[in-house]
């Protein structure tokens, strides 16, 4: 079979953009791995991750961009709709009931646990210890105990999205705290009420995170619950990396390195002992390598990877 030269003219076009195209594409689905842009929530404990791992992303030759986000609804948003790669800061079992529907409709995907058992919930100061008060069930045992914490927890605005457990609790009378009130501070607020506290030797019952600014000056003690909203599991939980759901297929490279990455809670709170204060506070000292444990210099990070039995999405 034979072509004319003007046939033959428009095939070699033809492939010639053909070529161009896939070259194109191919430049396009790299290039889209050399910047990797992770979530920054502002919490302690974020920060902190974010920044050992950019660490390691920037000495591998990634550029890191951080995407603000108020809270964990917004972050998933944010990798819902491609305007972040990757959020080191799911909190299980807390962030269950969030994350599970971005999880069911594929728009982002788990991939490892980051850091074992940190603690998280009801916590109290030193001065409820000291009052023999170490579980819920204690704090409404006697009127004369309710009374030491004004029938009241307190909750600051970086946990705002757990308000609705607390509440839950008390409307099912969980350890007889249905005359108790859920009272939602912003964080400067919270701080304080708890410095106040402290100021007194007043007891006082709060949400916390340990690793928080809030939770890492103030909480002498977690108390357990035995209904199940904030036992020992949910008191100790653990932080998952979840990324936008194409990034395992288009960037391999990046999430091997995620799931190569991990951090204990000792050494976060060794960061947060020489702040502690607020975000802007943490970054600073951050950008001190003085501050970083002695193993994590220079690489910022642990080669290790976490196994765990919150399934990882394929």
């Amino acid at each position: 079979m034979f072509y004319s030269t003007h046939t033959l003219k428009m095939l070699s076009d033809s492939l010639k953009g053909l070529l161009a195209f896939c070259v194109f594409y191919s430049t396009v689905v790299f290039s889209s791995c050399d910047v990797v842009r992770l979530v920054d929530t502002k919490r302690a404990d974020n920060i902190i991750a974010n920044r050992l791992f950019k660490a390691k992303l920037e000495k591998a030759g990634y550029t890191v961009e951080l995407v603000s986000a108020s809270l964990s609804d917004e972050a998933y948003q944010l990798l819902r709709h491609k305007k972040a790669d990757i959020y080191l800061s799911t909190w299980m079992p807390l962030d269950a009931e969030y994350v599970k529907a971005y999880l069911l409709d594929g728009s982002i995907r788990t991939i490892h646990r980051v850091l074992a058992y940190t603690q998280v919930g009801i916590a109290t100061n030193i001065y409820a210890e000291q009052a023999g008060i170490y579980n819920l069930k204690q704090v409404t045992e006697s009127e004369a105990h309710a009374k030491l914490f004004d029938y009241k927890i307190y909750i600051g605005q970086e946990d705002w999205q757990f308000a609705d457990q607390l509440q839950g609790m008390l409307e099912r009378n969980l350890h007889g705290l249905a005359a108790f009130q859920v009272i939602r501070l912003n964080t400067h607020d919270l701080r304080e009420k708890l410095a106040k506290a402290q100021e007194q030797k007043q007891p006082i019952l709060f949400f916390a995170r340990r690793l928080s600014y809030v939770g890492h000056n103030y909480a002498q003690n977690f108390l357990y619950d035995t209904h199940g909203v904030f036992d020992k599991y949910h008191a100790h939980a653990s932080i998952y990396s979840s990324v936008r759901y194409d990034l395992p297929k288009n960037c391999p490279q990046v999430i091997q390195s995620l799931r190569d990455f991990n951090y204990k809670e000792d050494d976060a709170l060794h960061l947060l002992k020489r702040t502690a204060s607020d975000a802007k506070t943490l970054h600073a000292a951050l950008d001190n390598p003085v501050d970083f444990p002695e193993h994590y210099v220079p690489t910022g990070v642990q080669h290790a990877i976490v196994n765990d039995k919150f399934p990882a999405s394929p």
